[in-house]
């Protein structure tokens, strides 16, 4: 029998050693011992690969040493952290030897590795002193932390199987547990190992009092409210973590650190303190776009994150191109009535002048948004827009109430850029208008789209995207023209101008319909660092009725693309062209902008 301590392997790629550092700098001069490494002996690839990446001989061979002292000084220390690797991943009866051949050169070193037979666990035992063990409903032996009799005593799973105990422990009222000592021992003639491990659990314990400091003008209830636990609850050390991710998200911090005090009082509480540095409520921001179809486009916006000291955002931006001026105001209140609600308000003036029509309008909208676990969202509100519009119809004034309603579920990795996931929405807006005419229609649009990477670096990623939108109730001339469907142009239907898919008039001006269908799939392919390239195709219809026409030939382009990936998402240039092109078509069209299409 032997007592050993438990210990994982050495960090790959490690510095060179102070005393190598000075061999270096005293020997700067001086001719160095070039040399090659081989590690025979290991047949099992996993193996031979953890002790390529903890040797001293590989991670410093371009560091060639000053003298054949300092290489074999080098060797040795590689001995030993061998023999830890090896004992790491259950061989505690290993054999290394070394040679080396300085007449050559390069000098050859060679370690010969004999791992011997891989030990079993042949016990696992837990050990709980101090204050009186947990209930039973905790972690009393080797079945409730992953582990097995019979299964090789690597250091690794067993280090982790402590690392378990102790969240299982903390989870479970017990925020103050530790891992006493660990009695880890070998034996060599059965080649088994058998571990105890002495737990002190600690008092049990409920949630004390929570101090913020550090804070400046955010309001201290408010991050109160926000807290996944109140005073007096159990302990559970998931609720603790859940705190520090609740806070990050309201964006308000540059830095937060959640620390429990390092005893509990006489009730048997355990205060916390968390220590914030707020962040800069206040931005200012813009951007430039491109495409063939609209031109240029500029954006620019100011925005307030904390407008009332309890996270309130207003975001006000303005958006310009030559054929549309936008100004809105967004305000969003976070925890509205109830902790996953937001209330949401918004006033946006538009002016646009583009082929299906021209348009002056003003629309007000006020309605809650609630999150429905970590994906879903859904959403609802009233709204008001007073419309003045030319169209084929001539000119037309509308004040339209409508009710848009909407569900998604997004389960993307990224927003800028997904690898992984899919988006789902669903949004139906019932409407009614009046002035120059009543309307009464019913629109519902449902989008969704998919990511897949194929290779576990994200270089290879497949995207596809679709969209089935219909309006029921008037017919589709006597509908306001910018309630009605279309599609074509960047975010649509790209090869085609934007709003041109679809019914024409006789100057081969865009109509619009009641029903459009978009499809779109593309190949995102990393080919640098920074670059990237995408091949896609995209297709569309817009119909004059409410339901789709299958039979009605879908407008077809094809494009490729390149993305110049920045911090802040990839930088987008497209190029497509339409392979059905009518008449009034151009030959292609490109976009620039930031992000990805879809």
């Amino acid at each position: 029998m032997q007592t050993i301590a438990l210990a994982e392997p050495p960090r790959p790629g490690t510095r060179p050693f102070p005393t190598e550092q000075r061999e270096s700098d005293a020997a700067e001069e001086e001719s160095r011992l070039a040399y090659e490494v081989t590690i025979a002996g290991v047949e099992e690839p996993d193996l031979a690969r953890l002790l390529s990446q903890v040797s001293q001989l590989e991670s410093l061979k371009e560091r060639a040493p000053a003298s054949l002292v300092a290489l074999r000084r080098r060797a040795e220390e590689d001995l030993e952290r061998f023999r830890k690797a090896l004992r790491s991943e259950g061989f505690y009866a290993s054999k290394i030897d070394l040679r080396i051949e300085s007449e050559s050169r390069p000098a050859q070193v060679t370690l010969d590795v004999e791992p011997g037979t891989i030990y079993l666990l042949e016990d696992y035992a837990i050990d709980y002193q101090g204050a009186a063990p947990p209930g039973p409903d905790l972690p009393q032996g080797l079945d409730d932390l992953g582990l097995e009799l019979g299964m090789p005593a690597r250091a690794p799973d067993i280090v982790a199987a402590e690392k378990r105990l102790l969240r299982a422990l903390r989870e479970g009222g017990y925020p103050l547990a530790r891992i006493l000592d660990r009695d880890a021992v070998v034996d060599h003639a059965m080649g088994a190992l058998s571990v105890t491990l002495k737990v002190d659990a600690g008092p049990e314990a409920v949630f004390g009092p929570a101090r913020f400091t550090g804070l400046e003008s955010i309001e201290e209830d408010y991050l109160q409210e926000i807290l996944p636990w109140q005073e007096g609850e159990p302990w559970d050390q998931h609720k603790l973590d859940d705190t520090r991710l609740r806070l990050a998200e309201t964006g308000l911090f540059d830095s937060l650190l959640v620390k429990p005090d390092e005893a509990v009082d006489a009730a048997g509480r355990l205060a916390v303190t968390i220590e914030v540095i707020e962040a800069d409520h206040r931005s200012v921001g813009g951007g430039l776009s491109f495409s063939t179809d609209l031109g240029p486009g500029a954006n620019v916006f100011w925005e307030h994150r904390n407008l009332m000291a309890r996270n309130e955002s207003l975001r006000l931006s303005a958006q310009a191109s030559f054929e549309e001026r936008r100004g809105e105001a967004v305000f969003r209140k976070p925890r509205f009535l109830r902790a996953e609600q937001s209330l949401l308000s918004s006033l946006s003036l538009v002016e646009r002048n583009v082929d299906a029509f021209n348009e002056q309008s003003a629309r007000a909208f006020s309605g809650l948004e609630r999150s429905i676990g970590a994906i879903w969202t859904v959403s609802g509100g009233l709204g008001a827009e007073l419309a003045r519009l030319k169209d084929e119809e001539g000119r037309r004034s509308f004040l339209i109430y409508d009710l848009p309603m909407g569900i998604v579920r997004d389960a993307r990795d990224d927003l800028l850029n997904p690898t992984e996931g899919t988006r789902l929405a669903f949004a139906l807006t019932p409407a009614f208008g009046t002035i120059d005419r009543n309307v009464l229609f019913v629109t519902g649009d449902l989008s969704a789209s998919g990511y897949v990477s194929l290779d576990s670096e994200d270089r290879v990623i497949l995207a596809a995207r679709g969209r089935l939108a219909s309006i029921l109730g008037e017919e589709s001339k006597v509908l306001p023209a910018n309630r009605r469907l279309y599609a074509g142009g960047g975010g649509s239907v790209r090869g085609f101008e934007f709003q041109t898919i679809g019914p024409l008039d006789e100057d081969d001006d865009p109509l619009g319909g009641r029903s459009a269908i978009e499809l779109g799939a593309e190949v995102r392919l990393r080919v640098a660092e920074n670059i990237g390239v995408v091949p896609f195709v995209e297709s569309g219809i817009v119909g004059e009725d409410s339901l789709p026409d299958f039979e009605e030939d879908f407008l077809v382009a094809v494009g490729l693309g390149l993305r110049y990936f920045t911090d802040i998402g990839p930088l987008r240039l497209d190029v497509a062209f339409p392979l059905n092109r009518r008449d009034r078509d151009d030959i292609f069209q490109f976009y620039v902008s930031l992000g990805q299409a879809f």
